[in-house]
């Protein structure tokens, strides 16, 4: 079970931490760039 609970934090946490880091690198570009 313990696998099975790595493998789903896995992936839950990849589009979330991947979003927020979307978010974040584009907030500053924009206003960098602007």
């Amino acid at each position: 079970q313990r696998r099975q609970s790595r493998r789903v934090f896995i992936p839950a946490l990849s589009p979330q931490a991947y979003e927020n880091a979307s978010y974040f690198v584009s907030t500053p570009l924009s206003r960098r760039r602007s």
